[in-house]
């Protein structure tokens, strides 16, 4: 029997509440406090007595949910936190309390934010231990002391499948090799969507149209290698794995696809824009699923990639063909006067600026319309401004604003 698994009680050393580390909390109060502090000041711009005698609807629900964010993380500060006793280990959040008993543990796994105790019922949820929580280096020494490693004993699995599959090669040294050449070839590739992710980010202008083509190639390759290798490399695996993976191309690659249909996408009416992405979507669905049934013979092992593909293979088709319809265009623009509405600028994750514009044309809907820094700071609210407007390579109307 596992030694591992015959762990009766924890350690009178290890038993006790886990809650921030000191600076992880700090921080966090400091955050709350502003994004709190920021939220009532915005409410209280967006009041009608400092607007003109309306409510400003944009300002009001911005600044309601930078409020509730730093609500948020003044509730987790009070309540997250993992218990260890004597026989169990617990973790809180906001909203329940999971608790398994030593001898419910079936194993760990590590992920990027927590260390996750997995139940051996289905019927029980895993409890975490986060990493930003004090002692996490000694509590996750002692998990992988007691617990089975479950990220290492799939990985192993693979592993001995790898080395009795002959697809792989003659024999197991073979198989290893191959292995090995796979996961070493394959980090220059997941390096260069990384580049091409960070051009897009920072020099979208500079290097366009090249990190177009290449975002729009990129998760191409990284599929045709999957199947090229017959399965040996995955589309997804741990930073750690011995195993290779194109996960890191298929993300980074995808992300500044996205990033940039968003950037530009200014669409006017999408009647048009539906046929061609749902053939995109439609062809790359296909190809993935016909492809994974050639490696494995196997209807259920279809059913995951063919989620992954439909919510991967959608950004992809919205990407391809916005951009598409923009890149080809050989359309001579239609030029209307339109005046602005209203302007701002919001910084979620990143800073946005948006104008909102007068309808062009009868019938017309108000748009809205991202545009850089430079052309937000050139403008001011009642500013009369061009637009020029496009019937685009698949037929999707679109526009660009003309800010001198």
């Amino acid at each position: 029997m596992n030694s591992k698994q015959q762990i009766k009680e924890i350690k009178a050393s290890l038993r006790g509440e886990y809650t921030y580390t000191k600076g992880r909390k700090t921080a966090l109060i400091i955050i709350a406090l502003a994004l709190i502090v920021g939220g009532m000041a915005t409410l209280y711009m967006a009041y009608p007595e400092t607007k003109g005698g309306f409510w400003d609807y944009g300002l009001g629900l911005l600044g309601l949910s930078l409020w509730a964010f730093g609500a948020v993380i003044v509730a987790l500060l009070r309540h997250q936190k993992a218990t260890l006793e004597r026989d169990r280990i617990s973790s809180t959040s906001l909203l329940a309390t999971r608790t398994l008993l030593l001898h419910e543990i079936k194993g760990v796994r590590t992920g990027n934010h927590a260390i996750k105790f997995i139940p051996k019922s289905y019927e029980q949820k895993a409890v975490s231990f986060a990493t930003y929580y004090r002692d996490y280096d000694q509590i996750q020494l002692w998990a992988y002391e007691n617990f089975t490693d479950l990220d290492e004993k799939d990985e192993q699995a693979r592993l001995k499948q790898i080395t009795h599959d002959p697809r792989y090669g003659r024999n197991e040294q073979e198989r290893l090799a191959k292995v090995n050449r796979y996961k070493r070839r394959l980090r220059p590739l997941n390096i260069l969507a990384a580049i091409v992710f960070v051009a897009v980010v920072f020099f979208p202008k500079e290097l366009y149209p090249c990190n177009i083509i290449a975002c729009a190639l990129l998760p191409l390759v990284a599929v045709a290698i999957h199947v090229g290798s017959k399965g040996l490399v995955l589309y997804d695996s741990n930073a750690k794995s011995r195993l290779p993976s194109v996960g890191t191309t298929l993300i980074f690659s995808l992300g500044a696809l996205l990033i940039n249909a968003l950037r530009g996408a200014n669409i006017m009416d999408y009647t048009r824009f539906w046929l061609p992405f749902l053939m995109v979507l439609g062809a790359l669905t296909a190809i993935v699923t016909v492809a994974e049934w050639y490696i494995t013979h196997s209807k259920s092992s279809v059913i995951v990639p063919l989620t992954v593909a439909l919510l991967f293979g959608s950004a992809y088709s919205y990407s391809v063909v916005t951009i598409g319809n923009e890149l080809f265009d050989k359309s001579s623009p239609i030029t209307y006067r339109t005046k602005i509405l209203h302007k701002w600028h919001s910084s979620r994750r990143s800073v946005s600026y948006t104008l909102k514009l007068t309808p062009w044309e009868q019938g017309m809907d108000t748009q809205k319309v991202k545009v850089t820094v430079r052309q937000y700071r050139r403008v001011s609210t009642g500013d009369s401004i061009s637009v020029n407007c496009y019937q685009g390579a698949l037929g999707i109307p679109y526009f660009n604003v003309v800010i001198p």
